[in-house]
């Protein structure tokens, strides 16, 4: 039985009727004639599943009449398996010969219901649970299954307290001879407060040409230091708040913040949840597919299913949130500095909806194929209508022991059946008892020609903990970087620590060319480094009182000339160091804080969407000086946003956009829509375009603004309808309808289309 669906029934007895007690699956001794699988003895004739010895006819599945409870029956007398009262009393069976096979039969019938009710109720999963855990599974085993999973127990280490310690001894560098012997001393602790804050010690030397220069940086409870001990013997520090204190937050004050907050709630937050809410996971059923290597494969086929129109609606909330940001936020001197209007900009925002449902006019589905829990195979193919074109993704998960162990990926785009471009994965790995290996393979094709591939291949031997990896990349079948790196794990505390010792790593050009050659050891996990403030007894300067004067006359500045110098003569004349050093452009405190009040900082941006009600556009009005107006929306249309200027509907067939317009000047209005084509380029240019007027079904006449266009390639036409709400305000509603495809006409009437969406029983203006 398939545990996931509780619709499927169950397995047929295998051995049929009058099975042994002892042969086929579940079948029981005069098993039902019929072949119905759990038939008890004398079980229900109409062949009711779980119906036991002289069950009640009546009762269906579970139906055990006056079971005991104390055999495993979980069925109270008088009652069914649901807890309903069993309607009448069926007089009690007479003993026959075999009496004792009899209850025997009963008794297990009895124990098989109430297991297979526990599994079906409390074990069976639903869809997405299925899809998830199926995931989740196929990840976890190949990360479980990793030699430094295996080695170390990475997945253990603690994540209140982990240290670095990294040192790596430069062997050469390309065309920099002076630079062998270089050494890089680079080491961390982090530790978790019990606030959630951290504290931290990060402390880094690099020695060149026997000359070093050091920094270390602490952080300890939310106050920073760092010093510089060849240059300065102070420490410095840096306190949080009085570096804000410092900076010109015109632009980051609390104010303006929580404006940032409200707007992000209003329009993105709702969004969010909605989108969330959108995905459907359904079941398939059975299926036999065949994967990369011909293999075929049965499993059970379930989709995920992303509406294309709950996107539209995410894309709509999205650019709607932009222009209420730029609106509030964005100058106009910044607007002219980008050499964009503000009525532009509301254009694109107001447009990109429009463009992304031409676009995409399908669902998103992605096919998950899962056997015992795992993923086999997953599966997406979407085709853009008006671009002719049709993306597919197919990944194939086809290792013996885990799935994941030989993947193969395939992403294809192809207009006009014709395949555009390519990128094939095929990943490998081998986990035996005495070595681990992996290949990895990455290939792009673009127009039948192979543009890029990646070759890596890594091993590791488990009983000396010794790694190897190579990797080459290569553009136009020519390699052009490459890398080897040999090593092995040691001083390994299982679960705790360990040392990555790395005996060479040579970076190339795949080719004879050695760029760069390391050697060193990198320590992780707890190392047992203590976090501490600086040594107290040295001054301690606030660096937000530091001046130039300061820095110039407390920096040593002779250890500055040596360690400048014999680095320059180490890197040699690739090193772009020049002769003469400013001491004031290395000690100079002055800092352009207007660029840095330009920062968002959006720390105190975060929202909890559990705190927040779902945004309902549905009894919205925009509001004039004395009158409002309420869209009464007509049937199959959905809101995608509303405000007092404006409400958006669309459905399949129509975009519609219901925008408040005061002392509307008509012609220039006209301008702006159809300046928006500028911006698509050679993606988008305007047919035609003319004023005309139309009679709605009230009676009414109004001015509409008709443009036919071209936009990737596919015919499109805006109807803007000019609604007077008085002598100097008007209603303009725009309506955005695209052709099926590419080459076909636009189907739409300007008339039909007033008599459904410009009308006085959709457009209601109270005064």
């Amino acid at each position: 039985m398939d545990e996931n669906n509780m619709n499927q029934g169950f397995p047929e007895n295998p051995d049929g009727y009058q099975a042994a007690p002892n042969n086929g699956e579940y079948a029981n001794y005069n098993a039902d004639p019929n072949g119905n699988a759990y038939g008890g003895y004398n079980a229900d004739p109409n062949g009711n599943a779980y119906g036991s010895y002289n069950a009640d006819p009546n009762m269906g599945g579970y139906a055990d009449y006056n079971a005991d409870a104390g055999n495993g029956g979980y069925v109270q007398p008088e009652m069914n398996a649901y807890g309903d009262q069993v309607p009448y009393q069926v007089p009690a069976p007479k003993k026959k010969k075999g009496g004792k096979i009899a209850l025997i039969s009963l008794i297990a019938v009895v124990l098989v219901a109430a297991i297979v009710a526990v599994v079906f109720f409390l074990v069976r999963k639903t869809p997405e649970e299925v899809i998830k855990s199926s995931i989740k599974k196929t990840i976890t085993d190949t990360v479980d299954k990793s030699p430094v999973e295996e080695a170390t127990g990475i997945s253990e280490f603690s994540d209140d307290k982990m240290d670095f310690d990294v040192d790596m001894t430069v062997n050469s560098i390309y065309q920099m001879d002076g630079i062998a012997g270089s050494n890089l001393d680079l080491n961390g602790a982090f530790e978790k407060q019990s606030d959630n804050s951290y504290n931290m010690n990060l402390n880094g030397t690099l020695s060149i040409a026997d000359q070093a220069l050091s920094a270390s940086v602490y952080c300890v409870d939310r106050v920073i230091y760092f010093e510089l001990p060849e240059l300065y013997n102070d420490v410095f520090k840096m306190d949080l708040a009085s570096m804000m204190d410092a900076l010109d937050t015109s632009d980051l004050d609390t104010d303006t913040q929580n404006k940032v907050k409200e707007l992000y709630e209003k329009y993105m937050t709702p969004a969010n949840e909605d989108l969330k809410k959108a995905i459907s996971f359904d079941k398939v059923g059975n299926v036999t597919v065949e994967n990369h290597n011909g293999d075929s494969v049965s499993c059970k086929q379930y989709t995920v299913t992303l509406p294309t129109a709950d996107v539209k609606a995410y894309v709509t909330a999205l650019c709607n949130y932009l222009n209420a940001y730029a609106s509030e936020f964005i100058t106009d001197e910044q607007l002219e500095s980008a050499d964009i209007t503000r009525s532009d900009l509301a254009q694109i925002f107001n447009y990109v909806p429009t463009y992304y449902g031409m676009l995409f006019s399908r669902d998103f589905v992605l096919n998950v194929y899962v056997k015992h829990n795992e993923v086999v195979k997953l599966g997406m193919d979407y085709k853009f209508t008006v671009l002719n074109a049709e993306a597919s993704l197919a990944v194939d998960f086809m290792g013996t022991d885990s799935p994941a162990d030989d993947i193969y990926a395939v992403l294809s785009v192809t207009k006009d059946e014709e395949e555009l471009a390519s990128v094939t994965i095929s990943d490998k790995s081998e986990n035996g008892k005495g070595s681990y290996t992996k290949k990895l393979e990455e290939t792009v094709v673009v127009n039948g020609e192979t543009t890029a591939t990646l070759t890596q291949n890594s091993s590791f031997v488990k009983s000396t903990n010794a790694f190897e990896s190579h990797m080459t990349v290569s553009a136009a079948e020519q390699p052009v970087f490459a890398y080897d790196l040999t090593g092995s794990l040691k001083d390994i505390n299982k679960g705790k620590s360990y040392t990555v010792a790395i005996d060479s790593l040579k970076v190339t050009n795949g080719d004879s060319t050695v760029y760069a050659d390391l050697s060193g050891e990198i320590k992780l996990g707890d190392l047992g480094a203590e976090i501490k403030a600086p040594d107290s007894s040295k001054n301690v300067i606030d660096y937000t009182e530091m001046t130039d004067d300061y820095m110039q006359n407390n920096m040593n500045t002779d250890n500055l000339e040596k360690i400048v110098s014999a680095w320059k003569k180490a890197l040699g004349s690739s090193a772009d160091i020049k002769d003469d050093i400013s001491l004031g452009d290395l000690t100079s405190s002055d800092i352009d804080l207007g660029d840095i009040s330009d920062i968002e900082d959006d720390s105190e941006m975060v929202v909890d969407s559990a705190d927040i009600d779902d945004q309902d556009y549905s009894g919205i009005k925009m509001s004039g000086d004395s009158y409002t107006i309420a869209i009464k929306d007509p049937s199959g249309y959905d809101r995608g946003y509303a405000d007092d200027s404006e409400v958006d509907i669309y459905n399949d067939k129509y975009n519609v956009y219901y925008t408040l317009t005061p002392d509307c000047d008509k012609e220039k209005e006209c301008e702006n829509f159809k300046a928006y084509f500028d911006y698509l380029g050679e993606d988008g240019k305007v047919v035609d375009e003319k004023m005309e007027q139309v009679t709605g079904a009230n009676g009414q006449t109004l001015d509409c603004y008709v443009i036919n266009s071209e936009v990737y390639g596919t015919n499109t036409r805006d109807y803007y309808y000019f609604y007077p709400v008085n002598d100097k305000d008007y209603l303009v509603v725009n309506v955005n309808v695209w052709a099926d495809g590419e080459g076909e006409e636009v189907k739409a009437d300007i008339t039909a289309i007033a008599d459904e969406l410009v009308n006085d029983q959709v457009i209601d203006i109270q005064k």
